[in-house]
């Protein structure tokens, strides 16, 4: 019995460390290893929608490289199961803090049928970013 206490705090510690790690700085997240997904997923388009909505109530004001049209970047980095399931997200700032909730709650849902088991040693920190663009 007390082997099997002893495995579960080496468990519960180890899990726990995995949850308590720190962020790695925005200025850094290009030098991470990129996310790679399932080749299976298919992307919401459900963000952009939220992003369109959120510029025509004026909440957030995004804009493009040429005149009417406004784009948006959306970088976020998380810490990857072995099982590629999410432990933790951090969304990058975009000057929109709902986009950004928003952003981070649908990159929370992601699993192993989106995103592809991490291979090596662990923490597996994995940056990405979403983008779009539209006509205002």
């Amino acid at each position: 019995m007390r082997g099997i206490t002893i495995l579960l705090a080496l468990l519960f510690a180890s899990s726990a460390a995995a949850a308590d790690l720190p962020y790695p700085p925005q200025s850094r997240w290009n030098t991470l290893q990129r996310l790679t997904l399932q080749p299976s997923f298919k992307p919401s388009t459900n963000w952009i929608k939220k992003a369109q909505q959120l510029q025509e109530t004026g909440k957030c004001k995004f804009t493009g490289k040429q005149p009417g049209l406004s784009q948006v970047e959306i970088p976020f980095v998380l810490l990857v199961s072995p099982k590629g399931g999410v432990q933790s997200v951090k969304v990058g700032e975009t000057g929109c803090p709902e986009l950004e909730t928003y952003v981070g709650q649908v990159v929370r849902r992601f699993g192993p049928a989106q995103i592809v088991r991490p291979k090596g040693a662990p923490p597996y920190w994995r940056q990405s970013r979403f983008v779009a663009g539209w006509r205002d």
